[in-house]
């Protein structure tokens, strides 16, 4: 990874942050069109200090960078061309808290201290690997196992897809098993990565079970989690085996983003259109014609990446009707090992609970910069953000640190990886104690399945 000149960095950062905060104190659209503009500018910033002269894109930073564009600059743009479409608060506060974001986590990554280092090879080494097929095979009887609990228990499968919009709430105190589900879905990706770092392409039947494993997970509801996976194995492949080129991989990428996001999501939000039409009775192939093309850019920007107007929603509520919470988040993370039955209740402001914790058991995907605005207020978002950047930068330099690694080990860092844009989209303590207990899994379902045939 190219780092610039820390003297440099400093005075772009400073700069930065001092036009957000001027962005702040002054509304407007001229405003927020200028923040739009430097907030792309800095998503571009970001790709190029991250691109690796040896790995090209196959980056931590690359990959933050790409997924800030879905989930916070696609919206901004959105908002800047259709300001009535943001319905809470300022696009252009909103907006600045962005940037300001985003720049600090480049100060993080720019300033991250450097290491000396001999030149990281093209390729992460790792150590050759077969898998125990009984142990495979017993992860994917679990993996079952708790996917079956979790369509079960919410009324079974059929009721589960057809309420797929609700699935927060029919999923509430099934943690455990919704993770135990991801089992099958590890155990796939394992024998996958197990081939490539082999040298050796997947079969068949290697493909059948990863496509499975997809398909099944997918009656969860959860499009993170396929993303997940997806974007797992495609950096496991370009960082053992090939990178694909761009101009193959860009149109793969937003061809796949949109299916997942607009296709899973039409899915889902025509299961929440028949449960508020009662009267209309509409098929899915009609309802895609019509109302999910009309409704196409409010949805994107108001549902599926909805964090710029949470975070417009999160400068109304605190200070005005609420102050900052204090850490409380961290408690609550700290708590979430117990059972939700035992559990203590950390109590949230009535005008915080109602924003962001609606009736129904319904809960946004809160970003970052929300949690972090929460807790401490702007000071919070800058020093979140900045070792964010720091982890990002660690990251990308683990990855490139050339010496041989266990696959347990390499999928781990690549899970860490991906888990980076999650957290960036939720980031509560409820989504926090996920991905740790995901990230566990993921690594035990490889470490006890892995056989090295050499010597670790």
């Amino acid at each position: 990874m190219r780092q610039p000149d820390s003297a440099i960095a400093c005075l772009v950062l400073l700069a930065a942050v001092a036009a957000a905060c001027a962005a702040l104190a002054k509304d407007g659209r001229a405003t927020t069109i200028a923040l739009a503009i430097c907030q792309t500018f800095s998503v571009i910033w970001l790709a190029a200090l991250s691109w690796s002269r040896r790995r090209a894109w196959a980056t931590v930073g690359v990959l933050v960078a790409a997924a800030w564009t879905a989930t916070f600059l696609v919206s901004s743009w959105i908002y800047v061309i259709s300001p009535g479409l943001l319905d809470v608060g300022s696009a252009t506060h909103a907006l600045a808290v962005v940037e300001l974001s985003l720049v600090c986590l480049i100060g993080g990554m720019a300033l991250y201290p450097r290491r000396s280092s001999t030149a990281a090879p093209s390729y992460v080494q790792v150590i050759p690997t077969a898998l125990k097929p009984r142990i495979v095979a017993a992860w994917c009887v679990a993996g079952l196992l708790g996917l079956a609990v979790v369509l079960e228990s919410g009324g079974g499968p059929l009721h589960y897809l057809k309420n797929l919009s609700n699935e927060g709430s029919l999923e509430r105190g099934k943690t455990y098993f919704v993770v135990l589900a991801l089992g099958l879905l590890f155990a796939a990706q394992a024998t996958a990565c197990a081939r490539w770092s082999c040298g050796r392409r997947l079969g068949s039947t290697q493909v059948f079970a990863v496509l499975i494993a997809l398909g099944l997970v997918a009656l969860l509801g959860a499009r993170l989690f396929i993303a997940a996976a997806l974007v797992e194995l495609g950096l496991c492949y370009a960082l053992v085996r090939r990178r694909p080129r761009l101009r193959v991989l860009v149109p793969a990428l937003v061809v796949g983003a949109a299916l997942l996001i607009f296709g899973l999501g039409a899915v889902k939000r025509y299961s929440n259109y028949q449960g508020t039409h009662p009267g209309v009775h509409i098929s899915f192939a009609h309802y895609l014609r019509t109302v999910a093309v009309s409704e196409m850019p409010t949805a994107y920007a108001n549902n599926y990446a909805d964090g710029v107007r949470l975070i417009a929603l999160g400068l109304i509520v605190v200070p005005s009707y609420a102050p900052p919470e204090y850490g409380k988040e961290l408690i609550r993370l700290a708590l979430q090992a117990i059972p939700h039955s035992w559990r203590p209740n950390v109590a949230t402001a009535p005008a915080i609970k109602a924003a962001f914790y609606p009736a129904g058991g319904y809960a946004y995907a809160q970003p970052l910069q929300l949690v972090s605005y929460l807790q401490l207020s702007f000071p919070g978002v800058v020093l979140a953000f900045f070792l964010l950047g720091a982890v990002i930068a660690e990251l990308d330099r683990r990855l490139a640190r050339p010496r041989t690694l266990r696959l347990s080990t390499l999928l781990a860092l690549l899970a860490l990886a991906v888990d980076v844009p999650e957290f960036l989209r939720a980031a509560s303590g409820t989504a926090d104690s996920v991905y740790a207990i995901s990230l566990l899994l993921f690594w035990l379902v490889v470490r006890s399945s892995e056989r090295t045939t050499i010597a670790a």
